[in-house]
């Protein structure tokens, strides 16, 4: 279940959100986690070897957890009514 916090973004239950930071990129938040993707023209960028951001930059993101943060960032863009590309690289 999501609800919106703002025009901009969503938070669920389970305790993640996805917002936009600016106009070229939104955030991922995981509790004290924040992993950034880039947006532009409606397409949405994943590195493969995504990452957190500082202070949690050293920890890995492991295929599974990759797979969990794809799903639920494709989840929330649904949820927003935002129409996207992903591209994954």
């Amino acid at each position: 279940m999501l609800k919106f916090i703002n025009k901009q973004g969503v938070v669920s239950a389970d305790g993640w959100g996805f917002q936009r930071i600016n106009r070229f990129h939104y955030h991922y938040i995981e509790g004290l986690y924040t992993a950034e993707l880039l947006v532009e023209n409606n397409r949405v960028s994943i590195r493969r070897q995504l990452s957190w951001l500082p202070p949690n930059q050293g920890e890995k993101i492991s295929i599974e957890k990759f797979e969990e943060i794809l799903s639920r960032v494709q989840f929330a863009l649904r949820f927003m009514n935002l129409k996207y590309e992903l591209t994954i690289y």
